[in-house]
């Protein structure tokens, strides 16, 4: 567990606090997403006075006062979500009457104030240590501008700008940048009047003026045009008629006769016809290069696409007690092996299981060697600016969040997945929960690949995990590889758009990674890394 703060209160305040947090966790528990549930850190008085806050979560703790503006604000929208979830939970318990209206009232005060020192960002995740509840009555503390379902209204002669002071600051800051604008393009108004007044030719201060010369003024003298008389032209010689000399006729000579005249030149050949001009060639098309998108990136091979759009891809790896047996294991032998270990002496002392199923225990080819050989064989393929990461779950109550792994890391990413062996427990809805906090989702596609034999073990509700990162990170998809036929991950798939492949070989296990993170190796003739 991860330690989170530490603070002093009094022994009776310290109490009362481990007794909200009991009796909230009781109620919620199963009620509520394991995500919300998981923002309530569990309270432990380690001393008297002395209260220290865990969490299983692991990250650096940072005080909400000790955050920039807008990490602030992001945090205090993501609690103000939680918390509406947790006081519509509360509301619906109450009225199947599964908790009394007394009841009900208590817990909504737990979480109506809560103070600003109570809440810590992890990751940009919040986490409340504790309400204004679980402090004495008369003790005085600045509280976070959140609203509640308990606080939603502003009581009658409370100012509202003491219950919202980030609307009040907003608009002053908004009153402050219109008024600096203003002022800007005042102060840019004078000075291209003062150009225009001092260097512009068509101002009054530049334009001559002829009182100022009087040696330059216009007389009349100098705006007199002379024009010449016109000439008189008799009117009669306008209607003389022109005449035009006529060509004296042609005579010949008396004694001889006139010759023929000289018969015309025969026309010259035509000319040659000239070839047709050819038709000039039609132009291609530019091609155009087709636009990349987030939905469209998986068809490209890496190089072609941005590196910024390129899908991603965690694998949930089960590594469970049960990932011990052999992969022809059928369930109902799997459900023999799971019952005569729960009581184990009775198993010794009546032998009861024949051989047959004995010599399925950790024989080989066990279910995690294969499925590690699968994973392994599929990381390999994985495209260069695909970047993979690991998410293990073999111990209840949490899984364990092994970090992204880019190009130049997949020899470690390998050697992760090379190291587990068989534990105990499922945390599945845990390991969906971690493994969606990893991805984007939203701005390109990404993909949880979920490796596992079986259900949730660890009172979890991994199908309720599934629709809230469905409503949250539209471009997520899950793909199940269910080993041995367990009917695990059928809600997940059908959630977030995923597929479910069975596998009850080693041929099938392998064929069923391969194509289930098929989206991510992209294009067949894309080249190998």
């Amino acid at each position: 567990m991860n330690r989170i703060a530490q603070r002093a209160l009094s022994p009776e305040a310290a109490e009362r606090l481990v007794q909200q947090h009991e009796q909230l966790t009781a109620v919620l528990r199963g009620a509520v997403p394991p995500s919300v549930l998981g923002m309530f850190a569990r309270p432990v008085q380690v001393a008297p006075g002395q209260v220290q806050w865990l969490s299983h979560v692991a990250g650096v703790p940072q005080a909400y006062n000790d955050l920039a503006t807008a990490q602030a604000e992001a945090l205090l929208s993501r609690l103000q979500q939680r918390l509406n979830t947790v006081n519509q939970s509360i509301d619906q318990l109450e009225s199947r009457q599964v908790i009394t209206g007394a009841q009900a009232k208590s817990l909504r005060q737990m979480v109506a104030e809560i103070p600003q020192d109570a809440l810590v960002s992890i990751d940009g995740e919040p986490f409340v240590l504790y309400g204004r509840s679980a402090l004495n009555a008369d003790q005085q503390v600045p509280l976070l501008p959140i609203v509640t379902a308990v606080a939603a209204a502003t009581p009658a002669g409370v100012d509202d700008t003491a219950v919202n002071p980030p609307t009040s600051v907003g608009k002053r800051r908004c009153s402050l940048i219109c008024l600096s604008w203003l002022l800007g393009l005042l102060l840019l108004l004078l000075i291209t009047f003062a150009l225009w007044w001092f260097f512009c030719p068509l101002s009054p201060r530049q334009a001559p003026s002829l009182a100022q010369d009087p040696s330059q003024q216009l007389t009349t003298e100098d705006l007199t045009i002379n024009i010449p008389p016109p000439t008189v032209i008799d009117p009669i010689e306008l209607w003389q008629p022109v005449r035009v000399p006529l060509a004296p006729p042609k005579t010949c000579p008396a004694v001889t006769a006139c010759p023929e005249p000289d018969p015309p030149p025969p026309p010259p050949p035509p000319p040659p016809p000239e070839p047709a001009p050819k038709p000039p060639e039609a132009k291609k098309p530019p091609v155009k290069k087709p636009q990349i998108t987030a939905q469209t990136a998986k068809d490209f091979c890496a190089g072609q696409r941005p590196p910024e759009l390129a899908p991603e891809v965690v694998v949930v790896f089960d590594h469970s007690g049960s990932m011990r047996l052999n992969i022809a294991t059928t369930p109902e032998q799997e459900n023999q092996i799971m019952q005569a270990g729960s009581n184990n002496l009775l198993f010794q002392l009546l032998g009861s299981l024949p051989n047959s199923v004995l010599d399925l225990v950790d024989k080989e080819p066990r279910r995690i060697t294969v499925a590690k050989k699968a994973v392994t064989d599929v990381v390999k393929r994985l495209p260069s600016d695909v970047n993979a990461g690991l998410v293990t779950l073999g111990n209840c109550p949490s899984a364990l969040n092994r970090g992204f792994f880019g190009n130049n890391q997949r020899g470690a990413l390998l050697g992760q997945i090379d190291r587990l062996e068989p534990e105990r427990g499922t945390p599945l809805a845990d390991a969906l929960w971690r493994a969606g906090n990893m991805v984007d989702g939203v701005n390109r596609e990404s993909m949880i690949l979920v490796v596992t034999d079986g259900d949730e073990s660890c009172d979890g509700d991994p199908c309720a995990v599934a629709r809230e990162l469905a409503a949250a990170k539209p471009l997520l998809t899950i793909n199940v590889v269910d080993i041995g036929n367990s009917g695990a991950g059928k809600c997940l798939a059908s959630a977030v758009r995923g597929k479910v492949f069975t596998a009850r070989t080693a041929a099938e296990l392998d064929a069923g990674v391969r194509r289930a993170v098929q989206d991510v190796l992209g294009p067949s003739n894309c080249k190998p890394n």
